[in-house]
């Protein structure tokens, strides 16, 4: 994981930063998607497990973080709203910074998940993939 944030660091850096306050535009779309899918759990581990999903993905995929979470239909928070508001509108979080922070750790909540859905949705993937945990309203797969 450290490895993926080092190379977004340094592509972000490559094609010019778009971003302020210490971050790149790239993790502030990462930092954002946790906030708009997971800012108001407060249940341990599940904000971390959004980035793991993310990261999970990223790695499957062979993509950036970003375009993990830009990907049509992938993450519910960008369906109707644009990056840049996303982004504003998560800045303004109270938990911001925590999630920041969660780009620069490494954990498994998920147990390698790189799907998951709210529990009040039934996707139709659903029942073809392996639950691996419930951490709040989240429902985790791989």
């Amino acid at each position: 994981m450290k490895i993926i944030l080092a190379w977004l660091v340094m592509m972000a850096a490559i094609i010019g930063c778009k971003s302020c306050e210490g971050s790149t535009y790239e993790q502030d779309v990462v930092i954002a998607t946790i906030i708009l899918e997971a800012g108001g759990e407060y249940y341990v581990g599940a904000i971390e497990a959004v980035h793991e999903v993310i990261v999970n993905r990223a790695m499957k995929r062979n993509l950036t973080l970003a375009e993990v979470c830009l990907q049509r239909k992938q993450f519910s928070c960008w369906n109707e709203i644009s990056v840049e508001d996303g982004i504003t509108k998560a800045k303004s979080h109270p938990r911001w910074e925590i999630a920041r922070n969660i780009l620069e750790k490494e954990t498994n909540y998920t147990k390698g998940a790189d799907h998951y859905h709210a529990d009040y949705v039934n996707p139709y993937w659903a029942d073809s993939m392996e639950k691996t945990i419930v951490i709040g309203r989240h429902i985790f797969y791989k």
